[in-house]
């Protein structure tokens, strides 16, 4: 008797088919079925989350709410996740103004925008600009082809804000997202080297009109040179297009140092299916790049994406001097260009990754490693010479740029300010901002 009495304990402890229990529950119902009575059937009425227990919290299964995410296997994955890097530890942490420079957090993927800004804070020349400039009430803002206004002052001021926080500012980071938000930057990852090129255009466009135009224009011609293209025929004849650019562009292909890019981007190039227009004959012509003036800074832009956005990782040696002799044709080499900045690219491909620098501070006299909102000093990066032999470090396969500037350069402006009592009404306020939260 009590075998068949718990054989039947045993047979009634059963769990139903949940189809047959649908099926009951549903027979209670009317005829006619409503939204309501169709949620109530199939408990889509039900909460299931952090405030309330759920039923089934010591089992493997998951709730007859059909919206439960409990229970279905993305708790064993909890484990191996990892929190968030964040410069929020930071933001409060004090630093030494005379030992250390000031970095820049990073926003929404903008490690481009504080790379630019952090290379041309440290440029003596564009800082004085900066520091200088003023806005004009009765300036009129110029338009964009689509008849948007565009606020160049607006992106200036603040872009001196930027400037005053990392000159003054007690704590080991600030802040450019207001910058990013007045260039309206989207948030993705961009080009540095087409960014340096681009902000500078639209500088030199944007200020048309404007007072402080003309020292924008001293400043930019420190890193604009002339470039000759020199077509030349077999007949003799040669054709010269002179241009100014701002930057060498270089490719890594096939090279393993700075030096064999800049002769590589001076070779002559034959131009197949060209027709001279005084010998009228279809011949083998030749292209080739020539330095026509240099300026007293040097901005090699090395080509690592391709058209199909390929990033070449090229390991490239780079010196901490090159003589001008590698550059300009006929030159003397009385001349020496010293490293001052590297941009370098951490990241297998050109859409994504992380930018930082290594940049010289002529007023601390050190080089630091500028990772957002870490800086930390380091020893001078790159080779006394090329022909030393080096193993190939990260910065070797990710420089994107190298910036050199000319010993006179260096010796005529190294610790140029602006005095403290010359500076706009702009830089009082925001350091009485800043004396308020030390």
């Amino acid at each position: 008797m009590c075998r068949k009495g718990n054989k039947k304990v045993a047979q009634s402890s059963k769990k139903k088919n949940p189809s047959n229990v649908i099926y009951e529950e549903a027979s209670r119902y009317p005829a006619k079925i409503t939204h309501n009575h169709l949620f109530n059937i199939y408990h889509l009425n039900e909460i299931c989350g952090p405030n309330k227990s759920h039923p089934n919290k010591f089992k493997n299964t998951n709730c007859t709410n059909p919206f439960c995410l409990l229970k279905i296997g993305l708790e064993r994955w909890e484990k191996f996740r990892k929190p968030p890097k964040t410069d929020e530890p930071k933001r409060d942490k004090p630093r030494d103004i005379q030992l250390q420079p000031c970095g820049l957090y990073n926003n929404a993927n903008l490690c481009y925008l504080n790379s630019f800004l952090q290379i041309w804070y440290h440029n003596p020349h564009f800082r004085h600009f900066v520091f200088s400039y003023a806005s004009v009430p009765t300036f009129v803002n110029p338009k964009n082809s689509s008849g948007a206004v565009i606020k160049v002052q607006k992106i200036m001021e603040r872009l001196q804000a930027v400037f005053f926080a990392l000159e003054v500012s007690p704590f080991e980071a600030c802040d450019a997202v207001r910058l990013a938000e007045a260039l309206m930057l989207q948030d993705g990852q961009q080009d540095v080297s087409e960014f340096h090129t681009l902000f500078f255009a639209f500088l030199e466009k944007q200020l048309e009109g404007h007072p402080s135009l003309p020292g924008f224009k001293k400043v930019h011609e420190k890193i604009n040179f002339r470039m000759k293209q020199i077509i030349e025929c077999p007949c003799k004849r040669k054709k010269v297009t002179e241009t100014i650019v701002s930057g060498l562009h270089v490719s890594p292909e096939g090279c393993t140092n700075v030096t064999e890019m800049l002769k590589k981007c001076f070779e002559p190039a034959p131009l197949h299916g060209y027709t001279c227009p005084e010998c009228n004959e279809e011949s083998i012509t030749h292209m080739r790049n020539e330095v026509g003036t240099l300026p007293p800074v040097l901005m090699i832009q090395i080509t690592r994406v391709s058209i199909d956005h390929r990033k070449d990782r090229t390991a490239i040696i780079y010196p901490r001097e090159l003589n001008e002799s590698t550059l300009l044709k006929g030159s003397k080499g009385n001349h020496k260009y010293h490293l001052i900045a590297v941009c370098v690219h951490d990241g297998q491909a050109a859409s994504s990754g992380h930018y930082y620098d290594y940049i010289y501070d002529t007023r601390r006299k050190k080089w630091f490693h500028f990772n957002d909102a870490t800086v930390k000093s380091i020893k001078p990066p790159g080779v006394e010479t090329e022909d030393d032999v080096i193993k190939p470090t990260s910065d070797m396969r990710g420089c994107y740029l190298l910036l050199y500037r000319r010993d006179t350069d260096l010796d005529a402006d190294e610790d140029e300010e602006i005095p403290y009592n010359k500076l706009p009404k702009r830089a009082y306020v925001i350091e009485k901002r800043v004396s308020i939260v030390i």
